[in-house]
């Protein structure tokens, strides 16, 4: 089987096949991150998400990226920010873990995400950047899946230190002036 998944995947690293990554999703939890992107008043940078088939209804989101085999989290944060926002981020620090399983028998129903956020970074392609909008509070229409993350947008907005995130706790790795 694994010498049949080569000949099909030659290189894993860049992403699968959209058949293989079904059934990989379908077998596997898949790992993600999603990025807190803020402004200097420190607003939550989202993007609008259309309606998809693990999306049933449009809406505001986190921006995001699955990660590649063999790929550091860094390089997904930094790839993610590139192309869903047209931004080049200075730095990132992890603050969350968040598990999803969606009770569907379908790809892409269990989700591992590192939560990590931004606060310095600047613009590299304006037409990406159009997408991004910046909010003071969590928008009613974010997507369902992205609910779940209210409580920790609540915490970020007033502690600037350790967040404690279903259990799991990340302390900043990165902090200004480090």
């Amino acid at each position: 089987m694994l010498g049949l998944l080569r000949l099909l995947v030659r290189k894993p690293e860049i992403g699968l096949p959209q058949s293989i990554f079904e059934g990989a999703s379908y077998l596997l939890p898949l790992v993600n991150v999603e990025v807190v992107i803020r402004n200097k008043l420190g607003h939550i940078g989202l993007t609008w998400r259309e309606r998809a088939r693990d999306v049933p209804k449009a809406g505001w989101h986190i921006p995001g990226g699955i990660m590649r085999v063999g790929e550091a989290i860094g390089d997904r944060v930094f790839l993610t920010c590139m192309n869903e926002c047209g931004i080049r981020p200075d730095s990132w620090t992890a603050v969350a873990c968040s598990e999803t399983i969606l009770p569907i028998k379908d790809s892409r129903r269990h989700f591992i995400s590192f939560i990590v956020e931004i606060d310095s970074w600047e613009f590299v392609d304006r037409r990406k950047a159009s997408s991004l909008e910046f909010f003071s509070n969590i928008p009613e229409n974010i997507i369902e899946n992205h609910r779940r993350y209210k409580d920790l947008f609540g915490e970020r907005l007033d502690k600037r230190d350790i967040v404690i995130y279903r259990d799991i706790e990340f302390e900043k790795s990165l902090s200004k002036g480090a």
